[in-house]
């Protein structure tokens, strides 16, 4: 896998599972689109029994905020991922450490609320967004190995 592939794959990955998954979030903002937004909800709070629900006025303001968070989150890394095959050191970084503080708070907190579930959902998008960095080797750059403006292919 080649840079310019590996650009490709990440910004699908950030436009179907980041940008259309906080879109989705976000509709769970108002009572008659929050339908998918309760599903997630009850599935990561295992289990799948329809107990739970973002039906209160503060779950569904959380909604609007948490999906437009990661709704910008993978548009941010949509625009960087664009800049693999232009600046490979400071794009590689800028996915990879923002993907891990992501990865780093959401799961963690995820699990102190009880959703572990959800924690096993950011190990898949992790890898989702961050395997192609591997497969490039473009990670050389980001832990300096690889002088700067190197293409990382394979």
């Amino acid at each position: 896998m080649n840079l310019a592939s590996a650009a490709n794959w990440i910004k699908g990955a950030a436009f179907v599972l980041c940008i259309l998954g906080g879109v989705a979030v976000a509709l769970g903002a108002h009572p008659a689109t929050a339908w998918g937004t309760n599903l997630f909800v009850d599935l990561v709070f295992w289990p799948l029994d329809g107990a739970q629900s973002v039906s209160t006025p503060e779950a569904r303001f959380l909604c609007a905020i948490g999906g437009g968070a990661f709704a910008a989150m993978g548009v941010l890394i949509w625009r960087t991922a664009a800049q693999l095959t232009v600046d490979p050191r400071t794009a590689a970084r800028t996915i990879v450490v923002g993907t891990l503080a992501w990865f780093v708070v959401d799961s963690l907190f995820s699990a102190a609320a009880g959703a572990w579930i959800n924690a096993l959902f950011n190990v898949m998008l992790a890898v989702i967004l961050l395997a192609p960095l591997w497969l490039t080797k473009a990670y050389r750059v980001v832990s300096g190995s690889q002088p700067a403006g190197g293409k990382g292919t394979t």
